[in-house]
């Protein structure tokens, strides 16, 4: 602190005052007469800014306050004598020679000096003499004593990290005056301190921290941004000043990073296939905060197999960065040699292919120096190709190797596995020289660049073939055309050769084709070389008009060998064309003509519209037709544009079809009605009635036939036949009457006709044995052309097979029962008429038709009966191996027969859980495709011919969709076509199939008649079973009265059982029903005396 302090000394004479800069503490006053004063000591501070502590000055009053002289006064005067020159630093006061003062008054007197080196300490002596002339030496021991606090200079500073992230600072770090270089002043000079300890001079520490003072300090990055410290001066005295100052930490060093070696390998080093494990990652150090790293990422380029690479990280931290690096250097190792590629033959085939040679002579190459080490050639192959043919090869393929690598030369060839021959290095002539071993010298070649060297050989493929590939031409079904009156034709060619297995490229097949139009040209060409697949090639054209196509193909093998095919393509319009019509309502008229009432429906007044795909409306509407629907719905261009209606349709809405037909012969109808009215009496005139029956040659009933009786065209009388085949219709009486039967009805369309039907007629056809009469005769011409020949054999087959749904002639022929046949050997010789004609009709009349089954040449059909039925308990036994399926895969399953018995038989081979690929024929006598229908999981039948023992009838394949047994799976029964088989001597028999496990399968649900009957002793009824399981036989009266019951524990297939004429106690006819959970069955017997 700074100030002054003055000390008084009291003497009993003379009283003495001193001041000045006055630091330490008040000395002990000391009193006394005047004689007694004798000393007095001051302490004063040093004067300021004089640079040293030896200067000061002070200042002291004097006052008498008690004058033992009555003069009373004092004198005061310096004793220099007694001061001496040595220790007052030359201290004078003022005034004091003449100095008096009074009693009870006090004077002041001054001085300044500089105390003595080394010697604070000052002294002066003062002489006081009083009015009596008393004298009293006053020595003065004057102290110079520093006070005064230093002043300090410091202020805040901004510091600098070093890269460890530290800062070495002293208070002269925080200095604001370059004064004393440390930035403090004070009054006198502060000493240096002389050690460590020394508790002078500067000191430094953190606010607030309680540590203790220091001469330096250490900042760090862990200090913050910023950091307060104090700064302590403190002078020789002891004085000291402290101040706070903030040092902001400024980060002005980066991260540093040191590398790993660099390092080196061989290219066949394994490890470069991961470069990553050849680099380590450099130290790194950062004074302050996080470090981010990144690096490049390796990738080598070797030029002949040496080259370098170098990774480089980059280390920043507080927006500086710094790099370190690594290296890897590769060295070449260099050589190869060559295992030898020789020549072969091939048989059927071989197909150049520059990049598979390559590959080839690649795969031969050995990276290998002569003495076994690995290296790391590159060589590259180039690959030459001659081709020749002569007598013996159909194609000799020459090729030459060339192995060129420009970096190192090549080191030998391989002869074998254990030893190679090295070639002259050093080239040899320009061009290649073969050796009789067919390899070549090494050479030299200039590239412009230096030297690559080269070495070569050959080697020969000799192909031979020359059997031309075959090919079965597909068979085309006619194609409809579409909506725009075209098609789109594709087909897919296969064809199979001695060498083309399709397994590789030279073995395909090349195919080439044309089409030529109906008028002969050629409109498309194509060929199978885009095409993968080895031995099939598919071709597709589109937007064909209708007609006949042919295509003319080739198929070829590798070595040329060609076969030339065709086929046909039809397209055709099977579109039908539309009508659209309205209803009428037609009012009769009275015809005194004919006396009746009459009326006329034409096409005109019902039809709306017509249309097609392909044929204008002029040409339909020419071809439109009518006819009512009660007739047979066939169309015919002889059918009336327009329809009479009559008395006989009074009140009815008559349903009639309007036809048309298209360019193409697609026909098709549209159902309309017409209303007839009698609003006007026009029905009032008489009619006769008209009866007849209609049956078969051996009278089997045909019901559902529809009868018409027409006067001059025009229909006046329509009835259907009942179940006994008779019919009631009525026509003008006394008219000319035309009695016309028609069945539209088809669902007795494939009753009676069977396979056996087809073996009469082949026997017919082939004179061995002829029909019996002109209605069989009728019945074997089934497509209605007046002959009995092999293509009416076909259609019934066909049509048993269900590959047609009907036959050509459709399905009944009713002939006038009384014309007699000029010539029964051959009705087709005459017009015998299917129609009866009657003359003036009196009021009653009679027409018998005889209906001819068409297809039935046998003549088993029998009414109510839409199928077949076995009329006798014999079975036709197929058999075949029980085996278990698995789904998915693929079957064939033969059936056979040890004895097939049957000159005919016919049936379905149902695969329920089963999708049939194809069918086969075995070894019975002319079977072959033909003979087979083949469906998605069906099989149809049908063949006659003769009987055999040991038979191999089929071979079924088929892709199982379940996996079960065989016999869970395969049934013969007549789902599609019924199954019948027929003896030599034509007796119908059940078709079973039995299978090695036991079970058996066996067609329909059947009922046999009895035999003998009539019954004397005892019969044998015969029935079929499609499964095992019970069954009931019922044995009644024709008054229904039950005579025999019995409950039968049925198999499937055939089953008999025989009954005695004693078990039924009855005479007369009789009736026996058989009765199972899902069918029912009766027949008639007759039991006589």
């Amino acid at each position: 602190m700074n100030g002054s302090k003055v000390t008084q000394y009291v003497y009993k004479t003379v009283r003495a005052e001193g001041g000045g800069s006055v630091t330490g503490g008040t000395s002990a006053g000391v009193s006394g007469s005047v004689k007694s004063l004798t000393t007095a000591s001051f302490k004063v501070t040093p004067l300021v800014n004089t640079g040293t502590c030896s200067q000061a000055s002070i200042s002291i009053k004097l006052t008498a306050d008690d004058l033992n002289c009555s003069k009373g006064s004092v004198t005061l005067t310096s004793d220099d004598a007694a001061t001496g020159a040595a220790n007052d630093g030359g201290l004078l006061f003022n005034g004091m020679q003449s100095m008096k003062i009074d009693g009870g008054g006090s004077v002041t007197i001054t001085g300044s000096f500089t105390a003595p080196s080394g010697d604070p300490d000052v002294e002066r002596h003062i002489l006081v003499t009083d009015d009596c002339g008393n004298v009293t030496d006053i020595k003065l021991t004057i102290v110079i004593v520093d006070n005064l606090a230093p002043n300090s200079y410091c202020e805040d500073k901004q510091v600098s990290l070093n890269n460890k992230g530290e800062v070495f600072v002293t208070p002269g770090t925080f200095s604001s005056t370059s004064e004393n270089n440390f930035g403090y002043t004070d009054n006198c000079a502060i000493v240096a301190p002389s050690s460590p300890m020394d508790t002078k001079g500067m000191f430094i520490r953190r606010t607030g921290s309680g540590d203790c003072w220091t001469r330096s300090l250490v900042l760090t990055c862990t200090d913050g941004e910023s950091v307060k410290v104090d700064i302590r001066t403190i002078d020789d005295a002891g004085n000291y000043t402290d101040c706070c100052v903030t040092a902001t930490l400024v980060n002005k060093a980066g991260p540093s990073c040191q590398s790993f070696m660099n390092v080196s390998t061989i290219c066949t080093d394994p490890n470069l296939a991961n470069l990553e494990s050849f680099f380590r990652e450099p130290t790194y150090y950062a004074p302050c905060g996080e470090v981010k790293v990144t690096s490049t990422t390796p990738s080598l380029s070797l030029s002949c197999g040496a080259g370098s690479v170098t990774k480089t990280w980059t280390f920043t931290n507080n927006g500086q960065s710094v790099q370190c690096s690594q290296t890897l250097t590769v060295s070449a190792v260099p050589g190869y040699r060559v295992l030898p590629l020789v020549d072969s033959t091939a048989t059927c085939n071989y197909t150049y292919n520059e990049a598979v040679e390559r590959a080839r002579a690649l795969d031969r190459v050995q990276l290998l120096d002569p003495a076994g080490t690995v290296t790391c050639a590159a060589p590259i192959v180039e690959v030459e190709k001659w081709e020749y043919s002569n007598s013996q090869y159909c194609k000799i393929v020459r090729i030459r190797y060339s192995f060129v690598d420009k970096c190192q030369r090549y080191q030998g060839l391989v002869a074998d596995a254990a030893s190679y021959v090295n070639f002259d290095q050093n080239g040899g002539t320009a061009g290649y020289t073969r050796y009789s071993n067919g390899y070549y010298q090494a050479r030299q070649v200039a590239d412009g660049s230096g030297f690559a060297y080269v070495f070569g050989y050959e080697r020969y493929i000799m192909v031979n073939d020359r059997t031309a590939p075959t090919s079965v031409p597909p068979v085309v079904a006619d194609i409809c055309l579409g909506d725009n009156c075209k098609f789109t034709f594709s087909q897919t060619l296969t064809g199979s050769d001695l060498c083309g297995d399709g397994s590789t490229t030279g073995s395909n097949l090349a195919f080439n084709w044309s089409v030529v139009s109906p008028s002969g040209s050629v409109i498309a060409t194509g060929n199978s070389s885009s095409v993968s697949h080895a031995t099939r090639a598919t071709g597709s054209l589109s937007d064909l008009a209708a007609g006949t196509y042919k295509v003319n193909y080739s198929v070829a093998d590798y070595c040329g060998n060609r076969s030339f095919y065709s086929y046909q393509v039809t397209g055709k319009d099977c579109k039908t064309p539309f009508v659209l019509v309205h209803e009428k309502n037609l009012e009769l008229g009275y015809d005194s003509r004919l006396n009746m009432g009459m009326g006329q429906v034409c096409v005109d007044d019902v039809l709306n519209n017509l249309g097609d795909n392909c044929t204008g409306y002029d040409y339909l509407y020419s071809k439109t037709r009518m006819q009512r629907a009660s007739d047979a719905a066939v169309y015919a261009e002889t059918l009336p544009t327009c329809l009479q209606f009559t008395c006989a349709d009074k009140g009815q809405r008559v349903a009639v079809r309007v036809w048309t037909r298209d360019e193409a012969g697609n026909t098709n109808f549209v159902l309309n009605y017409i209303t007839v009215q009698d609003n006007k009496g026009a029905c009032t005139a008489p009619l006769s009635t008209i009866t007849g029956t209609l049956a078969t040659e051996n009278g089997q009933s045909v019901k559902d036939v529809v009868v018409t009786g027409s006067v001059n065209g025009v229909t006046q009388g329509t009835a259907n036949t009942n179940a006994s085949g008779t019919y009631s219709l009525q026509a003008g009486l006394d008219q000319n009457v035309q009695v016309k039967a028609v069945k539209i009805a088809t669902e007795d369309k494939y009753a009676g006709v069977t396979t056996f039907d087809i073996a009469r007629i082949s026997k017919h056809v082939l004179d061995i044995e002829k029909l019996a009469s002109p209605y069989t005769m009728i019945a074997a011409d089934v497509n209605k052309d007046g002959e009995i020949d092999a293509q009416d054999m076909l259609q019934i087959r066909n049509f048993i097979l269900k590959k047609s749904s009907s036959l050509p002639g459709g399905v009944w022929r009713f002939i006038d029962k009384s014309y007699a046949f000029s010539n029964t050997a051959n009705p087709f010789g005459e017009d015998f008429p299917e129609v009866v004609n009657l003359s003036k009709v009196p009021a009653t009349a009679t027409a018998n038709f005889v209906a001819v089954k068409l297809g039935d040449v046998n003549t088993t059909y029998v009414a109510g009966l839409t199928g077949v039925q076995v009329r006798n308990s014999n079975a036709l036994m197929l058999q075949a191996e029980d085996m278990q399926l698995v789904a998915g895969n693929e079957y064939t399953v033969d059936i056979t027969s040890e004895n097939f018995n049957a000159i005919a038989f016919q049936g379905t081979i149902s695969l329920n859980g089963a999708t049939v690929k194809s069918v086969k024929g075995g070894d019975l006598a002319n079977i072959n495709d033909g003979n087979f229908g083949v469906f998605t999981n069906e099989v149809t039948a049908s063949w006659n011919g003769a009987t055999k023992l040991n038979a191999n009838v089929m071979s079924i394949t088929f892709v199982a969709n379940k996996t079960a047994k065989l016999s869970e799976v395969m049934t013969v029964g007549s789902s599609l076509t019924s199954a019948v088989a027929n003896d030599a001597q034509g007796n119908e028999m059940n078709v079973n199939l039995k299978f090695t496990t036991g079970k058996v399968s066996g067609g329909e649900f059947a009922l046999h008649q009895n035999t003998p009957n009539p019954v004397a002793l005892e019969t044998t009824i015969g029935f079929n079973l499609p499964k095992d399981e019970q069954a009931r036989l019922t044995v009644y009266t024709v008054d229904g009265k039950t005579v025999l019951a019995k409950q039968i524990d049925g198999k499937a297939g055939v089953n008999q059982i025989t009954i005695n004429k004693s078990e039924l106690n009855a005479n007369g006819v009789m009736y026996y029903r058989l009765e199972t959970a899902e069918h029912t069955a009766t027949k008639k017997m007759i039991i006589i005396e």
